[in-house]
């Protein structure tokens, strides 16, 4: 009869301990995919930098142009000053100067829409991958060793005062003798 009640004790330990390890187990798997959808956004997170870095290159191309065409326009100034003789001419520069003033004038408002722009995506970026880090670093602790070890992540192993081996003292059969029982802190 006592071997029956052993019996029938040990059968639902054993039934709630694997519950318990199949309602962790779909934790872990619903987790992994969560991780796996925000492993697929890098990719595009990585575009969005090589399409800064583009629109980096092109800015720094408009603000060379600006220069040259500063220099332009102060050559071309010092022309006018110096064709006072003929009328026609002045004009004919004049128009010119005004032409490169409004060219000017509108690469500069581009510059600045293209530095508001950058400036707002760079933000935008940064705040994004700064969301996107601290995400991926929670996903990648909650991870299993397994999971980890296939994803290629570094483990790091902390100890804590938790998990400092414990140990028991449980008689045996009535007599005096103890044995001790060494734990890491497992679930099993």
């Amino acid at each position: 009869m006592a071997d029956v009640k052993f019996l029938t004790h040990y059968n639902e330990t054993v039934i709630e301990n694997f519950i318990s390890v199949v309602k962790q187990n779909l934790l872990f798997q619903a987790q992994i995919r969560g991780l796996e959808e925000h492993l697929k956004i890098i990719p595009e997170l990585q575009k969005s930098a090589e399409q800064f870095e583009e629109l980096k290159i092109e800015i720094v191309g408009l603000k060379e142009d600006n220069i040259n065409l500063k220099n332009q326009l102060e050559s071309k100034n010092a022309i006018v000053e110096n064709a006072d003789k003929i009328d026609t001419d002045r004009f004919r520069l004049q128009t010119a100067v005004n032409t490169q003033m409004r060219e000017i004038s509108g690469y500069k408002e581009t510059i600045v829409n293209l530095q508001n722009q950058l400036k707002e995506k760079t933000e935008n970026f940064q705040n994004q991958l700064k969301k996107e880090t601290e995400y991926t670093k929670q996903l990648e602790e909650m991870l299993p060793k397994t999971a980890k070890k296939k994803l290629g992540i570094e483990i790091v192993e902390q100890v804590t005062k938790e998990e400092v081996l414990k140990t028991e003292s449980l008689p045996l059969n009535n007599t005096e003798k103890n044995i001790k029982v060494e734990s890491s802190g497992g679930t099993f």
